[in-house]
């Protein structure tokens, strides 16, 4: 009976999905598939040769819930014990669990769509930030300068060439700085570092 069980765990293996057999009577893992042992970064020999219960916890809450057909949480520790992996086991006959951990993910790649999507909330939060702060008192700053800029104009004053210099300046300033956020991840804008 268990060697059908371990070719189909083979089989699986094939798929790149970690999967294990233990024995909860014996306390001892049947066998592990490569993906099992990738994931949980564990050697063949130590599955095999250390107890079941100290590497795999199952979930105190859903003890008495190990009939067939029902997933039960679990977690793989890792070698260096400070994190484990979550998982579920399925209860067979005879004291028999399969137990089931994610698939792998390339660490890397995980890391970088984590950065990329933590970049984009970034800039999308310093975008919200600059439009709700500065916005209203740049509206408020340009219609002051345009108020005082007409009224020296009309008084043929020199200095309305000058704040009509400064009012543009501001502008293309904010301009810029608007779409380079909106153009380029955070770490190129200058926001983080």
């Amino acid at each position: 009976m268990y060697q059908s069980i371990i070719s189909a765990c083979k089989t699986i293996d094939k798929f790149g999905l970690a999967r294990a057999i233990g024995n909860l009577r014996t306390d001892r893992f049947l066998f592990a598939n490569d993906s099992f042992l990738k994931i949980a970064s564990l050697e063949r020999d130590e599955v095999l040769l250390i107890p079941l219960s100290e590497i795999v916890k199952f979930d105190s809450a859903h003890s008495i819930a190990r009939k067939k057909g029902i997933l039960v949480p679990i977690a793989v520790r890792t070698p260096d014990q400070k994190s484990a992996i979550g998982g579920h086991a399925a209860f067979g006959p005879d004291g028999l669990a399969l137990l089931m951990i994610p698939m792998y993910m390339d660490s890397d790649s995980e890391l970088e769509a984590g950065a990329a999507a933590g970049q984009e909330r970034e800039r999308q939060r310093l975008f919200d930030y600059m439009h709700q702060r500065f916005g209203p008192e740049l509206m408020a700053i340009a219609f002051s300068i345009e108020s005082l800029r007409g009224r020296l104009e009309a008084a043929k004053h020199p200095a309305a060439a000058e704040l009509n210099q400064i009012g543009r300046r501001i502008d293309d300033l904010f301009e810029s700085f608007r779409k380079d956020l909106l153009k380029r991840p955070i770490n190129q804008a200058g926001s983080k570092s």
